[in-house]
C-alpha cells in the first residue's frame, strides 16, 4: 500500500469530491427536465441528491483534517456522522430504485422496512450513539479521524447491497424476453463497477477517497444512457416509439437484402370513446394494458414491438409467415377475451389489425410499409363496425 502525503491528498480529494457535486447537481437539473415525473423518478432522484450529500459531507470532512478547533472538531465529526448515514441510505435508495424500475410498482410495506427501514434504523442509532461508544469512529483532539471496530461491518453492508442488486438485475435479465430490457438490467447491474474500481484504487493508496467520486461517475454514465433510452422509447407504454419504428424499418428490413418477415398494425376500436366517456386517466391505462398484453403475445426478443400513435401499434415478426402472424394474432385475442372477462371495465379492449409481407417491389420507404398494413387494417375495421352496427 503507498501512503501519500496528506497534504496533497487533501486538496485531491476535496476537488474531485466538488468536481464530482458539480455534475450531479447538473444531472439532477437535468432529470426535472429530460423524465417524466413518476415514482420512478422520485427514487432516482433521490439516490443523485444523497450521493450529493455524500461527497459533501466528505469535502468538509478533508478540509477539517488536522485543523484544531473546537468549531472544526463540532462540524467534522457532525459532517462524518450524516456522511455515514448518507452511505447506508444511497443505496437502500438505488434498492428501491432499481426494484421500481424492474417490477413497476413499490415493495410491499414489509419487505421495505425488513431491508430498508431497518437497516437504515440501527446505522442511525450506532451513528447517534457513537460521540459515547466510539464503534464507527474517533477523532481526536487535533481533528484526525481513525475508524471504529464497526467501520468494515457498514463498508461490508454496502457492498452487499451493490452485489445484491446487481444480481437481481443479472437474474431477471436471464429470465427477460424482451431484448431491451435485457439491456437495461444488464446497464442497471454494471452501476457497481465504478465504485468497485474506485474501492481498488483507494485500497492500493492510502489518503485517497474515490469510492464515491467514482460512483457518482457511473451514476453519470448510467443517466446518459437511460436518458438515451428514453428517446427511443413511448413514455406511456415503454414500448419502442415511431421514431425507433422508423430506424428499424431503415437499418433491419430496407437496407438488408435478406430480411424477410411480416409487419402488423393494430389498433384499438372506438378508442376515443373510451376517453370522451371515462376520461383520458382511463384511456392511458387502457394502452398501458394493452401493451402488456403485447408484449406478453409477441413474447421472442426477435421481435420488434412499437407504439406508432395514439391507439395505433406495430408489431414486427421477422423471419415470419402469415401463418406466423396469424398464431401470434389468435393468441392475443384470447389475451384480450380473457382480460375482457376479468375486467371491472364497463369497457372491452377490441383490436382490428393488418399486415403485409416484406419485402416487395413497391416498398421503398418506411411510409410504405405502413401504409400496406393499414389498408387492410381499415378494412377489418370496417368489416367490424358493420357486424357491430
Amino acid at each position: 500500500m503507498l501512503v501519500l502525503d496528506i497534504t496533497k491528498s487533501i486538496y485531491f480529494n476535496v476537488g474531485v469530491d466538488f468536481f464530482s457535486l458539480a455534475f450531479m447537481s447538473t444531472i439532477l437539473q437535468n432529470s426535472k427536465t429530460s423524465f417524466e415525473r413518476t415514482q420512478e423518478l422520485y427514487y432516482l432522484q433521490r439516490v443523485i441528491k444523497v450521493l450529493m450529500l455524500i461527497l459533501f459531507t466528505d469535502a468538509i470532512s478533508w478540509l477539517c483534517y488536522e485543523h484544531s478547533g473546537f468549531v472544526l472538531h463540532i462540524i467534522h465529526y457532525t459532517a462524518i456522522m450524516i456522511y455515514f448515514i448518507a452511505q447506508l441510505e444511497v443505496v437502500v435508495s438505488w434498492r428501491r430504485y432499481v426494484y421500481y424500475r424492474t417490477n413497476h410498482r413499490k415493495m410491499s410495506k414489509s419487505t421495505d422496512f425488513l431491508t430498508c427501514v431497518l437497516p437504515m434504523l440501527v446505522i442511525a442509532l450506532i451513528v447517534v450513539t457513537n460521540p459515547f461508544t466510539h464503534l464507527m469512529f474517533t477523532i481526536s483532539s487535533d481533528n484526525v479521524y481513525a475508524r471504529g471496530p464497526l467501520n468494515t461491518p457498514l463498508a461490508l453492508t454496502i457492498l452487499f447491497y451493490l452485489v445484491a442488486n446487481s444480481a437481481f438485475l443479472l437474474f431477471r435479465r436471464h429470465s427477460e424476453v424482451d431484448e431491451r430490457k435485457r439491456r437495461e438490467y444488464k446497464l442497471l447491474a454494471s452501476f457497481m463497477i465504478p465504485p468497485t474500481v474506485g474501492s481498488i484504487i483507494q485500497a492500493f493508496y492510502y489518503g485517497l477517497s474515490l469510492i464515491w467520486p467514482f460512483s457518482a461517475l457511473g451514476l453519470l454514465m448510467l443517466y446518459i444512457n437511460l436518458s438515451s433510452m428514453e428517446i427511443s422509447q413511448d413514455s406511456l407504454t415503454r414500448l419502442n416509439n415511431r421514431g425507433t419504428l422508423y430506424k428499424f424499418i431503415h437499418n433491419r428490413i430496407l437496407k438488408d437484402d435478406n430480411a424477410h418477415g411480416i409487419f402488423v398494425i393494430i389498433d384499438l376500436d372506438r378508442f376515443k370513446a373510451i376517453n370522451d366517456n371515462y376520461g383520458h386517466d382511463v384511456g392511458d391505462r387502457a394502452l398501458k394494458q394493452f401493451s402488456n398484453l403485447l408484449k406478453k403475445c409477441f413474447d421472442k426478443p426477435s421481435i420488434f414491438l412499437s407504439r406508432y400513435g395514439g391507439d395505433e401499434f406495430v408489431v414486427i415478426l421477422p423471419d415470419a409467415t402469415a401463418q406466423d402472424a396469424e398464431k401470434h394474432l389468435d393468441k392475443l385475442q384470447k389475451l384480450l377475451d380473457e382480460y375482457n372477462a376479468s375486467s371491472s371495465d364497463s369497457f372491452s379492449l377490441n383490436p382490428s389489425y393488418g399486415y403485409t409481407a416484406y419485402p416487395t417491389e413497391d416498398i421503398s420507404i418506411p411510409e410504405d410499409l405502413i401504409r400496406k398494413a393499414d389498408h387492410e387494417m381499415y378494412s377489418m375495421k370496417k368489416r367490424h363496425h358493420a357486424t357491430n352496427a
